[in-house]
């Protein structure tokens, strides 16, 4: 098991943007595995809800277990 901090790229749309954001830090076997515990349970969906299980995405924005990766697009 390892500690993964989940990160979630930034995004423009629609006249609306955010940068990279850092979710959560999860103990984990996996970065796949970290997702999903922070990011399924109800209480996480009914507050950021949409999250893609199979694609690691809420609301279309990836995540990542890095800093840098999720600046690369909208910084």
């Amino acid at each position: 098991m390892g500690m993964h901090e989940i990160w979630i790229e930034g995004y423009r749309a629609s006249g609306d943007s955010n940068t990279a954001q850092l979710l959560g830090r999860m103990e984990a076997e996996t970065f796949a595995d970290a997702c999903d515990e922070l990011c399924s349970p109800k209480d996480w969906q009914q507050r950021y809800g949409n999250y893609d299980r199979k694609n690691r995405t809420v609301w279309g924005c990836r995540l990542f277990n890095n800093e840098a990766d999720a600046r690369a697009r909208f910084g």
